[in-house]
């Protein structure tokens, strides 16, 4: 059994320096970000606003000084930036990489494997049908991998990007050239950090051996998801759109406090959700603690879970946090418990 609290003990001077180095890297985020910015803002008002109050750039060569030095100094804080990043990164991967040693001895841990396209769409939970519907990017931080005799169960960290900004750019240009400048100079000025503020979706994703043959799709997804206006309603109004899906009642209130359930065909959905199969994933869900999305198709079963700041790798607040790798413990223990419904 291992000892938590010895891990936190052991872990801690490493994770102080995690958050100075984290320190580091938002200071210069903000600097490089917000210097973009307004360099952007700048040039705009020059090319667009600048003749029309009747303005001439000045041919003094001072200007072209203060140009070529300010362009200097940026220079210097976006490599600060990158390297800070780079050195941070590498940081928290070798002591994810002990700790998850330690903690399951078993298993094995990638810093950079990602998810097939293809799972990702198979599962249905963000809404992927085809690149023009929905383009998304999706980024891999990490996999951690059980093997035994019968499978092997893998438990990634990722994030997925919805392009609806290049998207909407093509339809609507303005727009789109609003929406990349959001996402790219202004959120990760705000964002905790620079990767999850660029996701539409950021957390633990994976699939295993279903319970049985399943006809179509069905997908269980947080209850209050459903009144929300954002990339998960869209999602699954696209998904209902798309392939005629409809909203099962199923004969369970605690389980229905918890989960909504859509299928093309509700008697497959009675056939995967039985009485017992709702009590066990209404029992792991309280468990958890946190919004669960599950998907059945094919032989299959998807499972995607919203952690915004990822789970294998520190949490921002990582320092204070003293159940941290508690917590990342029961998380994946949880999740391979999931894996034996």
């Amino acid at each position: 059994m291992i000892d938590i609290k010895s891990l936190n003990r052991e872990m801690c001077p490493r994770l102080v320096r995690i958050s100075r180095l984290r320190i580091l890297v938002r200071i210069l985020t903000i600097i490089v970000y917000t210097v973009t910015l307004c360099w952007f803002a700048y040039c705009t008002f020059l090319s667009f606003f600048g003749w029309r109050i009747g303005y001439e750039p000045s041919g003094n060569s001072n200007t072209w000084v203060y140009f070529i030095g300010g362009f200097g100094v940026f220079c210097v804080l976006h490599f600060a930036l990158m390297n800070s990043m780079t050195n941070l990164k590498d940081y928290e991967i070798r002591i994810m990489r002990k700790a998850l040693r330690q903690m399951f001895p078993n298993a094995t841990y990638s810093a950079n494997s990602s998810v097939s396209y293809r799972m990702l769409k198979d599962s249905a939970l963000f809404g992927l049908f085809n690149m023009e519907d929905n383009p998304i990017v999706a980024t891999g931080y990490g996999c951690i991998k059980f093997q035994d005799e019968d499978h092997s169960t893998s438990i990634y960290d990722i994030g997925v990007t919805s392009d609806k900004a290049d998207h909407a750019m093509y339809h609507l240009p303005v727009l789109g050239y609003l929406m990349i400048l959001y996402r790219t100079m202004v959120r990760p000025i705000f964002g905790t950090t620079i990767e999850s503020s660029q996701h539409s979706f950021r957390g633990m994703f994976g699939a295993y051996p279903g319970l049985g043959e399943c006809k179509g799709n069905v997908i269980l997804l947080p209850d209050h998801l459903e009144d929300k206006i954002g990339y998960f309603a869209h999602s699954i109004q696209s998904y209902k759109h798309k392939n005629g899906a409809r909203h099962v009642i199923l004969e369970d209130p605690e389980f229905e406090n918890l989960f909504e359930v859509y299928a093309d065909d509700e008697v497959e959905a009675r056939k995967i959700l039985t009485p017992a199969i709702m009590r066990r994933i209404t029992k792991l869900r309280q468990s958890f603690g946190k919004d669960m999305m599950l998907s059945f198709s094919g032989n299959m079963c998807y499972y995607a879970v919203p952690i915004p700041n990822g789970f294998l790798r520190p949490s921002r607040k990582a320092v204070k946090d003293r159940e941290l790798f508690k917590q990342i413990f029961q998380e994946i223990n949880l999740v391979n418990c999931l894996t034996s419904l």
